[in-house]
């Protein structure tokens, strides 16, 4: 299940927002693995 756009982009932000407050966790989301789309997954059922 894939989020809406606009939901996506909130949710991008505050990680960005928090990246710039919190060195701890700026590392971990510069991580090149990091993908948004597979990490905002809602109510589903890994099979």
């Amino acid at each position: 299940m894939k989020g809406t756009e606009h939901f996506t982009r909130t949710i991008a932000e505050y990680l960005n927002q928090r990246a710039a407050t919190d060195p701890l966790f700026a590392p971990n989301l510069a991580k090149p693995n990091k993908n948004i789309e597979e990490c905002s997954v809602l109510n589903t059922k890994k099979e």
